[in-house]
């Protein structure tokens, strides 16, 4: 069983975060839910406020409580805001309480933490600490795709089907794999985005920008356009689907002058990697 699912109240907030749905999250309305998943549901606000590029010290100081997982947001935040060392420090105080370190906020807020800092076995150590934590396995999953572990990140999504209940978190993780992996995979993946994008709820740039890359490995050019076109009508600023349009006109032979057009265009070379990033990885945004 998930730790965060003895919250049930919390399924739609926790879809809407890890679909990239920020404004629906800091929107809920928590008034219904009470102790831990009120608590929950209160981090999960600070989280998507700070993936949305809301001033990330301020954040840091809204948050007065002193329970572990409140520490951890805390952190990202503070480390977001540039207080780096400070920031470090905590989870390093964290991760080495065995108390603390079982908490499934602390994890994957504590592992994303030490993923910024590029601290990638410290990160491991921390999220090796999860039972059926489902944000666990996304980071992992995630962690072993950038350190070119396909084999381990596959292994750890096969073995969280086994109790995941068909969870979102997991079909996402799956399509990452499925990314990596190729083939038959890009299909499998592509239907999953494309469900995702068709659907009210889940409709976002980021699953928009997923099902354009999913697109663009199937060769279907048009489409990824279209896809991309559409994540940017949503948040004209999102990066990856200013990359992902880039991409487009370099694969039609057109070179990225139409990009730097854009009203928030990045240089060709910086999307080229915001671009190589978001292909291993997308759709996820896991900013915790």
């Amino acid at each position: 069983m998930d730790p965060f699912g003895h919250a049930d109240d919390l399924l739609n907030i926790r879809t809407a975060f890890h679909t990239g749905a920020y404004s629906t999250v800091i929107g809920s309305d928590l008034s219904s839910l009470t102790g831990s998943s009120r608590k929950l549901g209160e981090l999960y606000i600070y989280r998507a406020r700070l993936a949305t590029g809301q001033d990330p010290a301020s954040i840091a100081k809204e948050i007065t409580t002193s329970d572990s997982a409140s520490k951890a947001v805390k952190a990202l935040a503070e480390y977001t805001a540039g207080a780096t060392d400070k920031a470090l420090k905590t989870i390093d105080a964290l991760a080495a309480s065995a108390a603390d370190a079982a908490d499934p906020t602390v994890q994957v807020v504590g592992a994303t933490v030490l993923v910024r800092a590029e601290r990638y076995e410290d990160a491991l150590a921390l999220l090796g600490n999860h039972e059926n934590n489902l944000e666990a396995v996304a980071l992992l999953t995630q962690l072993y795709l950038h350190l070119n572990r396909t084999d381990l990140a596959k292994r750890e999504v096969e073995q969280a089907k086994k109790w995941a209940d068909d969870s979102i978190i997991i079909q996402l993780a799956d399509s990452w794999v499925n990314m990596r992996l190729g083939g038959n995979g890009y299909s499998q993946s592509f239907y999953l985005y494309e469900e995702l994008s068709q659907t009210p709820s889940t409709r976002t740039a980021l699953t928009l920008t997923a099902l354009g890359v999913a697109h663009i490995h199937l060769s279907q050019l048009e489409e990824a356009r279209a896809a991309f076109d559409a994540a940017l009508e949503i948040d004209e600023k999102y990066e990856d689907a200013l990359a992902g349009l880039a991409v487009c006109r370099a694969l039609e032979g057109k070179g990225a002058e139409g990009v730097k057009g854009l009203k928030v265009g990045r240089e060709w070379e910086e999307m080229g990697r915001v671009f190589d990033e978001a292909a291993g990885k997308l759709p996820v945004n896991l900013v915790a």
